[in-house]
């Protein structure tokens, strides 16, 4: 009789996990927005072993939340963390952490860098910002010596968003492609 429910219980908790993996809701937040670069795939999945192993060694008191696929090669995912901070790690499928974003207030960014993104928004507003240590080269290929600090802005006019990338000296690393908004997927970019 004690084995039957057991086997009952082990079925039931198998089954909901089956329905919460198929469910393709997920969580909309801004961590989850600012992610992935603009352009990227975003869908819910599953974490490679190789990619949840290094993340649970880095951030072993941190939990993993919302996984997204975050680039068209399916190679690049971002992952959703919680500590003392909220925090977001962008992994390739090997396992090697590619940078590690903690969002910030505006107002807190550097001189140098909020001065560069002034100079570079071209009439846009700020929205949001994030401060990002990278970690590996963009294609995954080499861990670097010394991470390197940037701090990615979004900039929103209109119905389009972009995202600067700053480094703290206030150079900028890459500005993306405009985006309209999800409100507005229909309408042409107007920067």
């Amino acid at each position: 009789m004690k084995t039957r429910h057991i086997f009952a219980g082990v079925m039931a908790v198998a089954m909901l996990s089956v329905v919460a993996l198929a469910s393709p809701e997920t969580k909309d937040t801004a961590s989850d927005q600012k992610a992935c670069p603009a352009g990227s795939v975003t869908a819910p999945v599953v974490l490679p072993d190789a990619a949840a192993a290094a993340i649970t060694k880095a951030f072993p008191k941190a939990t993993m939340g919302i996984v997204s696929l975050c680039a068209k090669d399916g190679k690049t995912y971002s992952v959703a963390m919680k500590g003392e901070t909220e925090f977001n790690v962008r992994i390739f499928e090997s396992g090697m952490i590619f940078s590690v974003g903690t969002p910030i207030a505006v107002a807190d960014l550097p001189k140098a860098v909020a001065d560069a993104v002034t100079a570079g928004a071209n009439g846009a507003t700020t929205d949001s910002a994030c401060k990002v240590q990278l970690r590996a080269e963009r294609k995954g290929l080499k861990v670097l010596d010394k991470p390197e600090i940037v701090y990615e802005v979004k900039l929103v006019k209109g119905v389009t968003t972009s995202t600067m990338q700053v480094a703290e000296d206030g150079t900028v690393k890459t500005a993306l492609e405009l985006t309209p908004t999800k409100e507005h997927k229909d309408t042409p970019p107007t920067l």
